[in-house]
C-alpha cells in the first residue's frame, strides 16, 4: 500500500500517524480516492499553493499573472465537478494567495467577506503555527488553505511524518487533500 492508490480500507492500517494523503489529478475520472469510515471523525483539509505571480521587481505586491489566475480557475472548476463545497477558506495575507482563495471561493458561492486571513500561512511562518491556527476550524469538515512555500511543504511534512524528512511537491494552484483523524 503506498500514498495515493488505495484500493481498499485495509491499507489505513498501514498509514502513518493516521494521515491520509489525496493526489488531485487533473482527470477527476481516475484520480485516486479513498473514503474513510463514517464513524471515524475527521477533517478534510487542502491545501493549495497560490498560483503564478509577477516577480518583486515587477510588482512588489507581486499579485495574480494571467497564468496564475488561469491555474486557480481550473483548480477551482475540478473542485466543483468533484462536489467539493468548503466549511472554511483560510488564506496568507499577501496578495497572490488572497486572490487565489477569493478565486476559489467565488467559484463555490463561499462569501469572499469570510475568507480567514492569517500570517500563520505567511511563506516562512513555522508549520505549528499553521496547524494551530487550522485545527481551530475542525467543526468545517472541508477547509481549503491558500498559502506559500516553504510553509505548504512543512506543513504537510508535520501533519504526515512529525516534521522528519518527508519530501512534497506542490505546484502553483495545486491542490493537496489530508484527511485529519481525531
Amino acid at each position: 500500500c503506498h500514498l495515493g492508490s488505495f484500493s481498499s480500507n485495509s491499507c489505513a492500517d498501514a498509514l502513518p500517524a493516521a494521515w491520509v494523503l489525496w493526489y488531485h489529478s487533473t482527470n477527476t475520472d481516475t484520480a485516486p480516492v479513498y473514503r474513510l469510515p463514517r464513524k471515524v471523525k475527521h477533517m478534510q483539509l487542502y491545501l493549495m499553493q497560490h498560483g503564478l505571480c509577477y516577480s518583486k521587481d515587477v510588482n512588489p505586491d507581486q499579485p495574480l499573472i494571467p497564468m496564475g489566475a488561469e491555474q486557480i480557475e481550473q483548480a477551482a472548476q475540478a473542485a466543483s465537478k468533484m462536489g467539493l463545497r468548503f466549511g472554511a477558506i483560510v488564506s496568507s495575507p499577501k496578495r497572490r494567495a488572497l486572490d487565489s482563495a477569493k478565486i476559489m471561493a467565488r467559484a463555490q458561492d463561499y462569501p469572499g467577506q469570510e475568507i480567514f486571513v492569517t500570517e500563520a500561512m505567511k511563506a516562512m511562518a513555522p508549520p505549528e503555527d499553521s496547524w494551530a491556527f487550522l485545527k481551530r476550524l475542525w467543526d468545517n469538515k472541508r477547509v481549503l488553505a491558500v498559502g506559500h512555500l516553504p510553509n505548504l511543504l512543512e506543513l504537510t511534512g508535520l501533519l504526515i511524518a512529525g516534521g522528519k524528512g518527508l519530501a512534497v511537491q506542490v505546484e502553483n494552484g495545486g491542490l493537496m487533500r489530508l484527511d485529519v483523524l481525531d
